[in-house]
């Protein structure tokens, strides 16, 4: 061991080569591993240099991985993920406590109104741990799960993925609703037989998040079984605050998680509830994680917190 190779490396640029490469982002390193960018530079650089090989391409904007980094990443990473258990199953006499950053994806509203709360319960209890939340949709966050950007993602609507583990964690009720102000001013006879409250309802201005107006048409679908019924919608807005705002605004209509629906009308807003033919139209949240990507501690206890208190979130 004397005179091999390995005894000449620094093994805090093995560190930083990972967190390069597992990232896709020196910047992202830096922030991890609380270096200056020019620090993490530098390491790559005189790794590269003792190894006599190129294992980053830079090219303008654009970042890629080599082969030879794509073999070395793979060794690294299995020998740290063997040293950090090895270290974590012989430290568990004298339990540590637990550090590090937490990247979480997660909707807006779902995350400031329901897993924040949760999440602060878990954090008084690990001083240590930070956080830092990115908010967006279901494929915007799958993209970045994958792309290893984030460590956990919540996701609505999830679709099987051979590279992702995911749990259920939540369940909210999608409601149509509108300002009962929005009913005297539109003067719509809300009724109550099939055939009649579903024209009733076409009646009415719509609110919806995008253009491909599909929660909407979820939801006409699911009550009665319609797919293509020629709606009028009157505003396009992308989140959910947005949609909030039109309803309060006595604008139209529009599909809203129950828990919102709560907050509105805490908030002094009457509104009217539209029933279906059904009972609930119920979203799944589901947290996900990477297979391929070992977790560290702090991400793991908190997953493991989330998913065991799923009772408290399911509503």
């Amino acid at each position: 061991m004397k005179n091999s190779f390995i005894s000449k490396l620094n093994v805090n640029q093995l560190k930083v080569f990972e967190a390069v490469y597992r990232l896709k982002s020196m910047t992202l390193a830096a922030q991890e591993l609380f270096l200056t960018q020019s620090g993490i530079s530098q390491h790559i650089k005189k790794l590269e240099e003792q190894l006599h090989i190129t294992l980053f391409v830079r090219n303008h904007a654009e970042f890629f991985s080599t082969s030879q980094a794509d073999e070395l990443y793979l060794v690294c990473k299995k020998a740290f993920t063997e040293i950090e258990s090895t270290l974590d199953r012989l430290s568990d006499i004298v339990p540590k406590q637990l550090e590090g950053i937490i990247r979480i994806g997660v909707p807006t509203e779902f995350g400031n109104n329901i897993l924040i709360p949760s999440i602060a319960e878990w954090a008084k209890n690990n001083p240590s741990v930070k956080f830092d939340f990115v908010y967006g949709y279901a494929s915007h966050l799958s993209g970045l799960l994958s792309d290893e950007k984030i460590d956990l993602a919540f996701i609505d609507s999830f679709k099987s993925d051979r590279q992702i583990n995911s749990k259920i964690v939540f369940q909210e009720t999608l409601n149509l609703v509108a300002s009962q102000e929005y009913i005297k001013i539109k003067k719509v006879a809300i009724k109550n037989q099939q055939k009649d409250k579903l024209s009733s309802l076409t009646q009415l201005d719509f609110i919806e998040y995008d253009h491909k107006e599909s929660i909407i048409r979820l939801w006409f679908d699911f009550h009665f079984g319609k797919k293509n019924l020629p709606l009028n919608i009157r505003v396009w807005a992308m989140n959910v605050q947005g949609v909030a705002a039109f309803i309060r605004a006595d604008m139209g209509a529009a599909v809203l998680p129950n828990h919102i629906i709560e907050k509105i009308i805490r908030e002094g807003t009457s509104l009217h509830l539209f029933k279906g033919n059904k009972d609930n139209l119920n979203n799944e949240i589901s947290i996900a994680w990477l297979k391929r990507k070992p977790l560290s501690r702090a991400v793991n206890e908190l997953k493991e917190f989330l998913i065991n208190t799923k009772m408290n979130l399911i509503s």
